[in-house]
């Protein structure tokens, strides 16, 4: 289902981020606890959160109600109510709650075991999710949108650099402007980008009005005094010593 990404781009953003459908190297900063609580539907949601997240608007009733068959009109609800939250494709999710899958057919007044009958055609599910782009506005996360959001994201990277927050962030803005979300590891691999922005942006500013003889006095930092015990201050170098910026922001 995945189109083709945008041509859209910003080179100067696009150094480490690599583009979305590349994987240069497995990223991974969060535990498996915490990725699959971000990726998927809590089995224990509670009747609040059904209710917030999958309440369907009236135009959203109109358009399924045009629909023939009660696996179609069932399994159209729940592939919005997947975009709704967490954000992602219905075939993303391991598993859909029997409450969510049942407060949505009472809406549409359909028997929930209407849904598990939806998906016999991949064209239909196909289909119905092209559908649901045109009519709302759903995109791809692609190129343009991966700069986009790592635009915004480092200003929240700049305040806390914690990989949880940021990619709590980003999903955030994904679902904000109907952006779906992908596979995890590809968020990951986002906030990694960004915190390397901010990596050499903070390098930059703590060393831009250094003189020779700054660096010349901190280098000398660097050579072990036999007479102390303390180890040389190894940071010192990574601050000092000349770095080519792989990454910055436009603008």
């Amino acid at each position: 289902m995945a189109e083709k990404a945008s041509s859209a781009s910003s080179p100067s953003v696009a150094g480490k981020l690599g583009r979305p459908d590349m994987a240069k190297k497995s990223i991974r900063l969060l535990s498996n606890e915490q990725r699959e609580l971000l990726s998927s539907i809590p089995e224990d949601i509670s009747e609040d959160e059904i209710q917030y997240h999958y309440t369907l608007q009236p135009d959203e009733l109109a358009v399924i109600g045009q629909l023939r068959g009660d696996h179609n009109r069932v399994g159209f609800a729940m592939q919005l109510c997947a975009l709704h939250f967490p954000g992602c494709t219905l075939n993303q999710l391991p598993s859909i709650p029997e409450t969510v899958v049942a407060y949505v057919a009472e809406q549409i007044d359909v028997q929930s075991a209407a849904f598990y009958a939806y998906g016999q055609r991949s064209d239909t599910v196909y289909e119905h999710l092209v559908q649901i782009r045109q009519i709302w506005g759903y995109r791809n996360y692609g190129w343009s949108e991966m700069v986009m959001l790592a635009r915004s994201l480092v200003y929240d990277a700049l305040e806390n650099d914690q990989p949880l927050p940021l990619v709590e962030t980003a999903l955030h803005m994904m679902r904000q402007k109907r952006i779906i979300i992908p596979a995890i590891g590809t968020v990951e691999r986002l906030v990694w980008g960004v915190l390397r922005i901010v990596e050499r942006r903070t390098y930059r500013q703590l060393t831009r009005h250094l003189q020779l003889t700054h660096h010349q006095k901190l280098d000398n930092l660097l050579i072990p005094d036999e007479t102390v015990n303390d180890p040389p201050l190894k940071a010192v170098a990574f601050y000092t010593a000349p770095r080519r910026c792989d990454l910055t922001l436009a603008g």
